[in-house]
């Protein structure tokens, strides 16, 4: 126990509070790298992905990504992020970070309340350890870096969500039972309501019923000294009857495929995982945790971990008395050390759900919820045995160590290149890690080493779909066609029923020009997938050859029925209506997408077109300000507003703007037309010339700048030179009138009447008004 005058500085507010306020400082400062972390492994599924978190009107239908479907209420959170955030990581990390906070402090409140039910109560008061307990069982959870797997991950909001609802619903009913019998049933019902939620989010919590009974167990155990009991609450038993009931249902309905089921392993490639190995293998895997638990040097995220098939195999039953031996000395506590002994069968009665079979035999998360148990009998043990500050200084010391293992830890689940090297790192040999890090080196454009491990990946495990679609995937983006067109071959070979091969193939069909099967594929591809917004935005490539706007729009159309926060397709609908004169149409697109993401300097670029196209300058001049701010390396941003600029005569602006257009573009034969027209206005002849010559040596024979500068020609009267411009316009376009017209003036000048009187009755052949009087000056 700790000294009198120690326990009362943990009384002391002055101290606790600064205390508390100290641990979440630290708990910010360890996850401060995790908020922009990018989305990982089941991320894409689940959130990028996930057609049905995309629109709320569907949100009932969010977890349909799920065989059978469940977690309705993480699928639901995700929804709610996605219509504030869409893709953007941060407010995902924020909430999880957040939820991962609440759990710290709920984790707190059970190890108060347990400390305070169970140790034994000496006459002073200020000599309980509950409230040193409770502050560092909260602290030691929060800081954990194996927690990262439950917070960072985004994912694995599941498992955060889920523990917050089992660990509220445990401490309602603690209140309920032992602190606060007048309001028992509100307290009762309020736990029964959270225990259901649980269940709506993520299927462990199951096992709530266990660590009730656990509790009432421990607490009906007679004290040291004593041989009665207490007396059980015979209230209860309708309550745990129901438990029972509810637990008997899902394991009869939701689980029952689990236990006859045949998984194909992702923890160890080749193998196939059966009931009976599976449950000799959580033993080890069990030892795994409470190993990564006390020392957290060799956390990862995707472990090689081999199935066990015998008892006899030294690591099983090694693994089991080790197990055994711990449940033992828990069993031995619960009479004198309830909280020791709670601490260690928490554990086990909380992963005992993890017998139930499925594909991935260890995964970092699953300790989350379980080291709740351990953070409190890790604390209240240095609490209970160390003597004055040693024990404040001990655990202190395990924070410090814990935060800064979770700091480097967060630094790891940075992007797809660091998590994955690590996890290559400490998984050699096993197929996820090379796929996926070759996958986020082909999406950096890092083709060589992408190669490397994607065939690596392939000779690992030559039915892996995956690495032969991706390796497909940077053939085509290398214009190796006839080895993408093999590979994605052979990925659908493997997999008939995979939506993005179908998807990439048809991609490339169309880059081949062989429409007809791009469309078959394509239409395949929506079969299997019929929201997937990547396959409406991969079809355009067939309908925009040949010019089909009105099936480009339905496309996007189907989009944004899917994904109405999609401001690519948005910005992109917004372009087709302006082609097609709906302007009204057109600006609003423009406008939903700049309100879902303000960096689009694409989109900014367009509406002020469309609203210059419109005489709206000021609002133009606005966006492409804005497109300016957005895109400062694009040549189009200042040229746009050069425009506006020089339509609102203010010319040194406009000039300042081309320059630093051409400055960063000097092949835009744009930029040189539109200078040439302000250098025009302020009769800068010469250097109106200059450019409108530097124009045409980037697009020879454009009758547009030859045009303009016969008509600059003509202004410094070099009558000769404009003709011969003149001369090539009138080759290129025969029906053009002004052209005409123009060269007969240069002719009058000249003195050449009689071609100046052919050209000026072709003119008004074609339709040009031309006076009388002129005419007559030419005979």
């Amino acid at each position: 126990m700790l000294p009198k005058n120690q326990k009362e500085v943990w009384q002391n507010n002055r101290v606790f509070f600064p205390a508390i306020f100290l641990a979440a400082l630290i708990l910010l400062a360890a996850y401060v790298r995790s908020f922009n972390a990018a989305f990982h492994y089941d991320d894409n599924a689940f959130i990028v992905d996930n057609p049905h978190i995309k629109n709320l009107r569907d949100i009932l239908s969010a977890d349909k990504v799920l065989p059978g479907g469940g977690r309705f209420l993480g699928f639901g959170s995700f929804a709610l992020n996605y219509y504030f955030h869409q893709t953007r990581v941060f407010g995902y990390h924020l909430v999880n970070f957040l939820l991962h906070a609440a759990n710290a402090v709920l984790a707190g409140c059970l190890a108060y309340m347990l400390v305070k039910l169970w140790e034994r109560r000496p006459s002073d008061p200020t000599r309980s350890l509950a409230a040193p307990t409770a502050f560092f069982t909260a602290v030691l959870f929060a800081l954990h870096p194996a927690q990262t797997a439950a917070v960072t991950y985004i994912s694995q909001r599941f498992t955060s969500l889920a523990s917050f609802f089992y660990l509220a619903s445990l401490g309602c009913y603690l209140r309920g039972r032992f602190f606060r019998p007048g309001r028992k049933r509100l307290w009762l019902t309020g736990a029964l309501a959270l225990a259901g939620a649980g269940i709506g989010a993520k299927e462990m919590t199951v096992t709530l019923p266990l660590a009730i009974g656990l509790v009432e167990i421990l607490h009906s155990r007679p004290e040291p000294g004593t041989a009665r009991p207490r007396r059980a609450n015979k209230s209860l038993l309708p309550l745990g009857l129901l438990a029972a009931a509810v637990v008997w249902v899902l394991l009869a309905t939701v689980f029952k495929g689990y236990f006859t089921a045949v998984y194909q392993s992702g923890s160890h490639d080749g193998e196939r995982i059966t009931f009976g190995p599976y449950v000799l293998t959580q033993l080890r895997v069990w030892v795994v945790y409470l190993r990564n638990f006390f020392f957290p040097f060799w956390l990862n995220v995707d472990y090689d971990f081999p199935l066990s098939r015998s008892v006899f195999d030294p690591a099983v039953w090694s693994s089991a008395l080790l197990l055994a031996g711990l449940a033992a000395v828990a069993l031995v506590w619960s009479r004198d050390k309830k909280i020791l002994a709670f601490s260690l069968l928490w554990f086990f009665f909380v992963l005992s759900c993890e017998m139930i079979p499925r594909k991935f035999l260890i995964f970092d998360h699953k300790l989350y919820l379980p080291s709740v148990g351990l953070c409190l009998g890790l604390a209240y043990a240095v609490l209970l045995y160390l003597p004055g500050k040693r024990a404040v200084i001990l655990l202190s010391a395990i924070v410090c160590l814990w935060a800064g293992l979770t700091f480097q830890r967060n630094l790891v689940w940075q992007d797809e290149i660091t998590l994955w090297s690590d996890a290559l790192a400490k998984s050699p040999g096993k197929y996820d890690p090379h796929l996926n890090l070759g996958i986020a080196y082909l999406q950096k454009g890092d083709y060589d080493r992408a190669k490397i491990l994607l065939d690596q990946a392939a000779r690992i495990l030559p039915d892996g779909y995956g690495a032969y679609n991706n390796r497909g995937v940077l053939y085509f983006r290398i214009k190796r066609y006839p080895e993408a067109l093999a590979d994605f071959n052979r990925a659908l070979r493997l997999n008939p029923h995979y939506a993005k091969a179908f998807n990439n193939r048809g991609a490339l069909f169309a880059e081949m020009k062989e429409y007809d099967k791009a469309a078959a594929d394509f239409s395949q591809a929506l079969a299997l997938a019929p929201g997937a917004v990547q396959v409406y935005q991969s079809r355009q490539k067939i309908f925009q050859p040949a010019g089909r706007d009105d099936l480009i729009l339905q496309d996007l159309d189907r989009i944004l029925a899917v994904d109405p926060f999609n401001a690519s397709a948005l910005a992109n609908r917004g372009m087709i209506y302006a082609k097609l004169g709906q302007a009204r149409q057109a600006m609003a697109d423009f406008s939903q997408a700049i309100k879902i993401n303000p960096k689009l300097g694409e989109v900014y670029i367009n509406r002020g077109a469309l609203y210059r196209k419109e005489g709206d300058l000021s609002a133009a001049l606005a966006d492409f300000n804005k497109a300016v701010e957005v895109l400062p390396w694009r040549s189009e941003s200042y040229m746009n507003r050069g425009g506006i600029f020089a339509d609102q005569q203010s010319y040194a602006a406009a000039l300042r703007d081309y320059g630093t257009a051409l400055l960063l573009d000097s092949r835009d034969g744009k930029i040189y037309y539109n200078r040439a027209l302000v250098y025009r206005l302020l009769g800068r002849y010469q250097e109106s010339i200059a450019d409108l010559t530097q124009a045409l040596e980037i697009e020879p024979g454009n009758w547009g700048v030859l045009s303009l500068r016969a008509t600059i020609y003509g202004k410094i009267q070099q009558w000769k030179l404009a003709i011969a411009d003149l001369d090539q316009v009138i080759r290129q376009d025969p029906a053009n009138a002004k052209a005409f017209l123009k060269r007969s003036l240069c002719y009058q000048a000249l003195g050449q009447k009689d071609q100046a009187r052919v050209d000026a009755i072709m003119a008004r052949h074609l339709g040009l008004n031309v006076e009388p009087e002129y005419l007559e000056q030419l005979h």
